[in-house]
């Protein structure tokens, strides 16, 4: 079976910063392979606090 090219071509820039290098492309809110490395992980921190905001948040409700 052949490979699809989206799967294995790297993106052509972050969808962030426009960057065209980085040693490993992440994911982001569009989805797979859509930001570089920094503002991959720049990212995952985010949503990593914003998970745990709602988390407390619903806990407090109760």
């Amino acid at each position: 079976m052949p490979t699809c090219p989206l799967l294995t071509a790297p993106p052509g820039r972050c969808h962030s910063c426009n960057r065209i290098d980085t040693p490993k492309w992440r994911r982001g809110p569009d989805g797979a392979r859509t930001l570089c490395n920094a503002c991959g992980l720049y990212y995952a921190k985010l949503e990593l606090k914003r998970q745990l905001e709602n988390r407390s948040i619903r806990q407090s409700d109760n």
